[in-house]
């Protein structure tokens, strides 16, 4: 079991670290992409304040965000300076333009207390599309949203499941992240914020693609922390999800299970009493170290 644990961690911090297994085995530095930049400004919002985070999201990735449970994670994100301004290096591509304002640090997740989000729209009420080709500098211009409305479900499919410990008990509040399959940065393309007090969770994704599904107990990047719960749609190796839109894959449950705390750090004197020096030591006794 232990083993087994270890294995799903070390997978999971792949993914979250968003590293190619292989890269260390590349013959030679890839060339950097090449890219883009867009700049421009947010409305004046009310009460005067300027401070946010502008998120970039690919239309190629889906629809606009939505707000509700499940929302699209950002493809790049900045900060607004104090006159509300903002400038980001992008990949080429279609973007749609969105805001968390009150938001102090250029991080991902949902909307905390005491911030709000919108998306960029035009003077009919649509989600503006921003274009960038390799070398461009878009300026956008001043920007003004509104919050997202839901789009409708003919967008996408959904994966249901049920999230449950190794004794079977379910868990709730965890996150639900969805991994596209052909990413190689391993960057979440989707989340649900918290499963149901049953552990069920409903994820929608947009059809066209592949997904990995994952879960933590803790949003962010990086290694599983102790404590935390982590596990993954297919037990002994990751099952992708795909289908078409309108359509329902049901029975995705996940088991997961806690990263153990590590054992307490011992002392040189502890060590020493475990591992005693040999003396008057014949040549070859002694594990490899000690020859």
């Amino acid at each position: 079991m232990k083993t087994r644990l270890l294995a799903l961690v070390f997978a999971l911090f792949l993914l979250a670290l968003g590293t190619p297994l292989m890269a260390e085995e590349a013959a030679a530095p890839a060339a950097p992409a090449a890219t883009a930049t867009i700049s421009g400004k947010v409305a004046p919002q009310p009460g005067g304040t300027n401070q946010g985070m502008v998120a970039f999201f690919r239309r190629d990735g889906g629809p606009p965000p939505t707000p509700g449970a499940f929302r699209r994670v950002p493809d790049q994100v900045a900060l607004l300076n104090e006159n509300g301004e903002f400038s980001a290096e992008l990949e080429p591509a279609c973007y749609y333009i969105g805001f968390i304002m009150g938001r102090t640090e250029a991080m991902v997740g949902p909307p905390r207390e005491g911030e709000y989000t919108f998306v960029a729209h035009d003077a009919e009420g649509n989600p503006q599309r921003f274009t960038v080709e390799a070398g461009d500098k878009l300026e956008a211009g001043t920007l003004s949203g509104k919050v997202p409305t839901p789009v409708e479900v003919s967008d996408f499919f959904t994966v249901k499941g049920t999230i449950s410990d190794e004794n079977g008990t379910p868990l709730q509040n965890a996150i639900v992240l969805a991994f596209k399959v052909e990413d190689q940065l391993k960057r979440p393309s989707y989340m649900l914020q918290a499963s149901n007090p049953d552990g069920s969770y409903e994820l929608k994704l947009a059809a066209g693609s592949a997904y990995h599904v994952t879960v933590r107990t803790r949003y962010g990047g990086g290694q599983p922390q102790p404590g935390e719960f982590v596990g993954r749609y297919g037990e002994q190796e990751l099952k992708p999800v795909s289908a078409q839109a309108g359509e329902t894959v049901a029975g995705a449950d996940i088991k997961v299970f806690q990263v153990p705390q590590p054992g307490p750090s011992k002392s040189k004197g502890e060590r020493q009493l475990q591992n005693p020096p040999l003396a008057n030591k014949p040549e070859g006794v002694g594990p490899p170290a000690m020859r």
